[in-house]
Order: structure tokens, then C-alpha cells, then sequence
């Protein structure tokens, strides 16, 4: 079923090869986020569906001092 979705969307590149893009938009963003973060305190992440939580939590955790 996946095959005929991506034939049916044009999609060409395996969803597992599939990457994003940062821009620095989303580089301050991440900054602004980590100042507000306090170490040691429990964060939740909350947005709409695509809004980029998944890819955010790693850019988080990469950033870290």
C-alpha cells in the first residue's frame, strides 16, 4: 500500500532517505527554546501534527552545552 501512496503523490525517495532542512530561522528558534530550558527540569514538547517536534527534540539534545 505504502508504493501505491507514493506513486500516487509523486513521492520517488524512500521515506528512510527522506531529510529536512534548517534553516537559520530554525537555528535561532532552537536557541531561543535551549535558554528556556533549565537543566535538570522535565520539558514537554506540544504542537501540531508536523509542526517539527520529532526533529526539534534531537536539535535540542545536539545542542546542548
Amino acid at each position: 500500500m505504502r508504493v501505491e501512496v507514493m506513486q500516487h503523490y509523486g513521492l520517488t525517495q524512500p521515506f528512510s532517505q527522506a531529510g529536512y532542512y534548517e534553516t537559520d530561522h530554525h537555528k535561532q528558534l532552537i536557541k531561543d527554546i535551549k535558554g528556556a530550558i533549565v537543566e535538570g527540569r522535565l520539558i514537554a514538547v506540544s504542537g501540531v501534527v508536523g509542526s517539527g517536534k520529532t526533529i526539534a527534540s534531537p536539535a535540542l539534545v545536539r545542542s546542548r552545552p
